[in-house]
């Protein structure tokens, strides 16, 4: 009996030694899963590792690495370079407080706004380390807005906030405060006190061009103002041809600084997607094959560059494999492979709605291909587009592609019932424009009698729309107006 006892109490001992070791194992591997510990892959468990790599490849992820810890982008060290000496330079300038601005343009998706972010957490570190003065950082996104106006709206209250008190106003009163505040009025309050610089971030300016671009021209022109508040203004624009869209005027205001992102090509997206697996504890063979990474960027490369389709496409073959683990199913090892990708981006595009765009008829493509290439050439990525505006835009593609099967084009009202049935099975999108004021509304948006006519607004992302077209009749077109040749492979 005492001898039972004894090898109990042993057992007992030996199931709490060893339930403590797995327990303690189960933390070192959380711990190394999540990047505070070196990755032993023999110790890792693939399934929270997989999670990670998931996460990691979330683009909000992505944004706040850059945003709040000044992650060096690859493929972009020019860019960020050029975007810290303008303004550290502009920081440190004492030249009476007169500033200028920088325009940065590129496709969507190439690193453009993630770069500036970068730059601005790294001066703020050097502020904090006392190596530069002081300054005040806002940013406003025009696709975020109502309307363009409200840009003066935030400014101001983000710079009355700064400064202690917020104060809530209409748009036309928060521009005449920022114009005596940037526009060296004596009375204002700031010439009087050594106000800190403020650097202002506009992304996706395209949504900010108004009919006169008013919103425009006072953005850019606070800063060449002398005796106001200093002003640096980083404009961020999806197309490189918007200065010369734009009135005399404004271009003049612009200035000549320009940064041009171009989109990334196979190799900056490898290295890319290795480092973003890397900085959080994460190496490659580990949980992604490098042919896997390899195929991505392969595909990214190919139909637009943008390296938030790669996230998307890594993200996606990382939870296929999270899936089949769960379910059983996993028979090929617990690392993504070529297969995962494959299977993953067939998922993406394998949808009801690529697949009507896949068996579009002439006119539905024609559409789609015009929509398109006006969000393109207006650089907004969210954009809506007129009937009439619609209407012009299909004729010109039509004659300039010069196929009889797209001619004559439909009239305003076929057009009209085109988009009410496109809109049904979930192609298009048709809302009332935002407007400000009654006035405000240009002849295109109003029909014969008066009434306010929809925007029409494509729910196809361009590079889907350029992979579900790849083996229709439409191919050519979408290649001639679309600027890329589709990859078949």
């Amino acid at each position: 009996s005492t001898d039972i006892t004894r090898d109990a109490d042993l057992k007992s001992a030996t199931e709490c030694a060893l339930g403590w070791t797995n327990e303690k194992k189960q933390d070192e591997t959380f711990s190394a899963a999540i990047g505070e510990l070196p990755i032993d892959s023999s110790t890792l468990d693939s399934k929270k590792l997989l999670e990670k790599a998931a996460s990691t490849f979330a683009l909000t992820a992505a944004d706040a690495d850059s945003r709040n810890k000044g992650v060096n982008l690859k493929g972009r060290e020019k860019e960020q370079q050029r975007i810290t000496k303008f303004l550290r330079s502009a920081i440190t300038s004492t030249d009476g407080r007169s500033y200028s601005s920088l325009f940065v343009a590129g496709p969507p998706g190439t690193g453009k706004t993630s770069t500036v972010k970068a730059v601005i957490a790294q001066l703020r570190h050097e502020q904090a380390c006392g190596k530069i003065p002081e300054f005040n950082f806002f940013s406003i996104n025009g696709l975020e807005l109502k309307n363009p106006f409200d840009a003066y709206i935030s400014l101001w209250e983000s710079l009355s906030t700064s400064r202690g008190c917020r104060e809530r106003c209409t748009a036309g009163e928060a521009a005449n405060r920022l114009e005596r505040y940037f526009g060296g009025d004596d009375t204002i309050e700031n010439n009087e006190t050594n106000e800190p610089i403020v650097l202002l971030l506009l992304d996706e300016i395209d949504y900010l061009v108004t009919e006169k671009q008013t919103v425009l021209y006072n953005f850019f022109d606070w800063p060449c103002r002398k005796g106001g508040g200093g002003l640096v203004v980083v404009g961020i624009s999806n197309t490189i041809n918007l200065p010369q869209r734009l009135q005399p005027r404004v271009q003049s205001r612009l200035g000549t600084e320009r940064c041009i992102f171009h989109s990334y090509n196979i190799n900056e997206i490898r290295t890319i997607l290795k480092e973003r697996l890397s900085f959080h504890g994460v190496k490659t063979g580990v949980v992604f094959s490098e042919d896997a990474i390899i195929f991505a960027s392969r595909k990214t490369a190919g139909f637009s560059g943008d390296i938030r389709k790669a996230f998307q496409m890594c993200r996606a073959a990382a939870e296929v494999v999270i899936d089949e683990i769960e379910c059983g199913t996993r028979r090929d090892g617990n690392i993504v492979g070529i297969k995962d990708v494959q299977k993953a981006t067939k998922a993406m595009l394998d949808s009801p709605i690529l697949s009507a765009v896949s068996t579009a008829t002439h006119f539905e493509a024609l559409l789609l291909i015009s929509l398109a290439s006006i969000k393109k050439q207006s650089g907004r990525e969210q954009g809506g587009s007129s009937l009439r505006e619609l209407l012009q835009k299909m004729k010109s593609v039509a004659e300039s592609f010069g196929d009889i099967e797209y001619m004559p084009i439909p009239t305003f009202k076929e057009l009209n019932e085109m988009c009410n049935r496109l809109t049904e099975v979930g192609l298009l999108n048709l809302t009332l424009p935002r407007l400000l004021h009654p006035r405000t509304i240009s002849v295109t948006e109003q029909d014969s009698q008066g009434g306010v006519l929809p925007t029409i607004k494509s729910k196809v992302e361009n590079s889907d729309l350029y992979i579900a077209l790849r083996n229709s009749p439409h191919k050519n077109m979408a290649e001639k107006f679309l600027g890329v040749k589709l990859h078949l492979n």
